[in-house]
């Protein structure tokens, strides 16, 4: 899981999101400007990641990564089970 807090438009980072094979789905959280991925990749390809969205004008002012919780792995799988 990573976040991101950007700035611009959302069409050029969506573009940017759908070119990376480690973001599986992201969504916008209701705070402007922020933004959670499901991201799959090494720290390495995070790296690559942020790289490339560095190189495509998209304006960042914050980037990271943080590990679910078991708690919070447990109740997406719960979630995943029921439907």
């Amino acid at each position: 899981m990573a976040h991101s807090f950007y700035l611009g438009d959302r069409q050029t980072l969506e573009q940017a999101l759908e070119n990376c094979p480690f973001v599986q789905e992201w969504e916008y959280l209701p705070e402007p400007g922020r933004l959670r991925l499901n991201f799959t990749g090494s720290p390495a390809d995070s790296a690559q990641l942020l790289r490339d969205l560095v190189a495509a004008s998209i304006p960042l002012t914050e980037f990271r990564s943080e590990i679910d919780s078991l708690e919070t792995i447990f109740l997406q799988l719960d979630h995943k089970q029921a439907n």
